[in-house]
């Protein structure tokens, strides 16, 4: 007898808790069911992994195991289809069908496939379109009829640029019509790309606002294929349309017409027109006038011709027109030309009528030119003492007033007295010149005999002037009797002259080593010293004295050079002073600061010329001391040049008070009564002496300010400290520009 002492896992008898681990080894049977409950979870650990399957051996032990392949492993294209074998992924292609034919068949072969064409099951009327007995397509002539409707293609609310439908090929675009619906004028191109213009290609279609407007096409855009409209515009603003348009399909037709079946022309009526006598029609289909007309002439020698010539087949004359008192009339038959005055009519430029005569003595209104030939001209009196004589053989022309004589040769101008007896003056009145106008060296020559020269009427020395011609008596008074002349130009080792008179003068002049300033070897001063000069400051003469308890000496006489304003002397190696302006380091405006070294000051910084076209700018501190911020008030910081601009770079609050607890609100600017458009107003609280605040914009960036907006920038107390005395020190770095 066996006896049995295991445990039953019974729900009486046994209980694992949720936490607990129940390890089983060795062979556990079940006897009965195994039920797994809702949410629980058998595993088996071994071999494990994604997509196996549990498989059972002939033991019956179960394994995870990799599945063997299943079912179909390769697809292969059979016919009409066009793809390589597929094993795993890819796609299945149909082969591409041959075109449909009238006599294709449906049939699949390799890798295409064809299609039957059967015509009666798209055409089953018996007008119009037909399918004949070898399965094509033709046209009922007994259904066409000579017209066609065209058909009207809609489209509305176009506000930009689209297609607006295709024309079939081998068809003509005819009419377009556009409506614009809009408020503004708008211009429009029509084309066969988005924006062409290539149907409308000569000026833009302009519709005005609630206008319509029809635009005759008449081209066909393509005889192979459909093309596509399109409709654009540069500007759609304010701009809507509605647009149609039609399409047409010629048709050829017979372009003979039989004249017998054409009424005959009338004056109201078309009709067949009849080639009479004396017309015929050439090759070309004109009307030609056989034996007609082809010109006139003028017969005789005269030479008034009256046929003007033939202009398409119209002889053209001329008319009569009548002169001055000449008159035309006309009747029927003639034309009468008569004189309706007399005499010699009426003269101008220099002639004038007298009677029945042509004079001179009128007024010249034009230029008059008198050829001479061989013969002289002369408007004299009749003794020939007076007047005007030209003679072209000698090519000479005279003045005569009696005696006094005038003429004009081509080598000279003769002023003389017919018979000698007296001179011939000429007379300069008020400011008149005598001038010489030359290129060359002009020659005064006297063929008197006596060579006299030019002579003065008198003695006119007393009344020379800077530029008067001397005369013999003038320069002899200053170079005899001891009264003076001058003696040449001397320089520094020049020996002094002999025999010298009282006033004779010598000049200076440079060296040839171009030394300005040196001291004479040879002319002496009153004291027996040397003269010395600097002809590069001074014009120098030297003047002789032979009177006196010193006589026999030198006299320096001359005038400083004057010196241009704002110019010093600068001396070079040779002694010779150049005038040099003088460069103020300091200048009075910004556009006079040019040469290196210069400076203008603004308030707010100073500008350094540093090299030519080159300026450095030096920001300048502004300290303003003892600013009161215990009243609401004002306090000018810096000004605004004209025409400019200003900004703070820098501003900072130095406290001289304690002010706790206490409050003040400043800003800066050049608005007026506000001044915070460039520093906008900031609050300071319980501030302590010596406190130095940075002053920054509360609300809005510190901005630059023209000049426009005001001259000045000042500093603002908008809210004063209340507890008592509070004053600071204000430090600002400016600029302007």
């Amino acid at each position: 007898m066996a006896i049995d002492t295991k445990p039953n896992f019974s729900s009486n008898k046994f209980e694992q808790c949720a936490t607990d681990i129940m390890n089983l080894s060795g062979c556990t049977q079940i006897f009965g069911t195994f039920d797994m409950e809702s949410g629980s979870t058998f595993t088996i650990c071994d071999n494990v992994g994604n997509g196996k399957v549990l498989t059972s051996n002939a033991s019956g032990v179960a394994s995870w195991q990799t599945p063997s392949a299943q079912g179909i492993t390769a697809i292969s294209g059979g016919s009409g289809m066009d793809f390589s074998p597929i094993t795993s992924a890819g796609s299945i292609v149909l082969g591409t069908p041959s075109s449909i034919t009238n006599s294709g068949t449906t049939v699949s072969s390799g890798t295409t496939h064809d299609h039957a064409l059967l015509g009666q099951c798209f055409v089953t009327g018996t007008q119009g379109i037909l399918v004949d007995g070898n399965n094509r397509f033709y046209l009922d002539e007994t259904y066409i009829t000579d017209a066609t409707l065209p058909n009207l293609y809609g489209y509305s609310g176009i506000t930009a640029n689209q297609s607006i439908g295709a024309l079939p090929s081998g068809q003509t675009l005819g009419m377009v019509y556009i409506t614009n619906t809009g408020s503004t004028t708008g211009y429009f191109n029509l084309g066969t790309s988005p924006t062409g213009d290539d149907i409308t290609p000569y000026q833009t279609i302009q519709v005005d606002p609630n206008e319509d407007v029809s635009v005759t096409i008449n081209m066909r855009l393509s005889l192979t294929a459909n093309t596509t409209i399109y409709v654009s515009s540069d500007d759609w603003t304010n701009v809507g349309i509605n647009l149609q348009w039609a399409n047409i399909t010629y048709q050829n037709a017979s372009t003979t017409i039989n004249p017998g079946d054409l009424p005959v022309a009338s004056e109201t009526t078309l009709g067949a027109v009849i080639i009479g006598s004396g017309l015929s029609v050439d090759g070309s289909g004109n009307l030609c006038a056989t034996g007609a007309v082809s010109g006139a002439t003028n017969l005789g020698s005269g030479l008034g011709q009256i046929f003007s010539g033939e202009v398409n087949d119209e002889l053209r004359f001329k008319t009569i027109s009548g002169g001055t008192n000449i008159t035309i009339t006309t009747d029927a038959n003639y034309v009468g030309i008569s004189s309706t005055g007399g005499g010699a009519g009426s003269a101008a430029n220099g002639l004038c009528v007298c009677g029945d005569y042509i004079t001179l003595g009128g007024v010249l209104t034009g230029t008059t030119h008198v050829d001479l030939n061989t013969n002289a001209i002369r408007i004299m009196d009749t003794a020939l003492n007076n007047g005007l004589s030209v003679c072209p053989t000698q090519i000479y022309a005279a003045l005569q007033a009696g005696d006094k004589v005038v003429s004009l040769e081509p080598t000279c101008v003769d002023l003389y007295s017919a018979t000698g007896a007296e001179y011939v003056a000429i007379s300069l009145k008020d400011s008149g010149a005598l001038s010489f106008d030359y290129t060359t060296t002009a020659i005064i020559t006297d063929s008197s005999g006596d060579g006299y020269g030019l002579q003065y009427a008198g003695a006119y020395k007393n009344t020379f002037k800077c530029h008067s011609l001397v005369d013999v008596d003038y320069v002899t008074g200053l170079t005899s009797g001891g009264s003076g002349g001058f003696l040449g130009l001397v320089t520094k080792a020049t020996t002094e002259p002999t025999d010298l008179q009282e006033n004779q003068w010598v000049k200076p002049e440079p060296m040839s080593t171009d030394c300005f300033n040196y001291t004479f070897d040879n002319f002496l001063d009153s004291g027996s010293t040397a003269i010395s000069l600097n002809l590069s400051l001074e014009d120098v003469y030297l003047r002789y004295c032979s009177t006196g308890t010193s006589a026999g000496y030198w006299i320096k006489e001359g005038y400083e050079k004057p010196l241009s304003s704002g110019y010093t002397w600068v001396g070079g190696d040779t002694c010779k002073a150049t005038e040099v302006a003088v460069i103020n380091e300091w200048v009075n405006t910004p556009a006079e600061v040019c040469y290196v070294g210069q400076k203008y000051a603004y308030q707010t910084q100073t500008i350094f010329q540093v090299d030519v076209g080159t300026c450095a700018t030096i920001p300048n501190k502004i300290l303003v001391s003892g600013i009161t911020l215990s009243s609401v008030g004002n306090t000018c910081i810096f000004t605004i040049p004209a025409g400019m601009c200003g900004l703070i770079n820098s501003a900072k609050l130095i406290m001289s008070n304690d002010a706790t607890p206490d409050s003040i609100t400043i800003s800066i600017g050049n608005n007026s009564s506000t001044y915070n458009n460039m520093l906008s107003a900031c609050t300071i609280d319980d501030v302590l002496t010596c406190e130095v605040y940075e002053l920054m914009p509360t609300s809005l960036p510190s901005c630059a300010a023209s000049q426009t907006s005001g001259s000045d920038v000042y500093f603002r107390v908008n809210t004063a400290a209340t507890g008592g005395t509070l004053n600071a020190n204000l430090l600002v770095e400016g600029y302007v520009y």
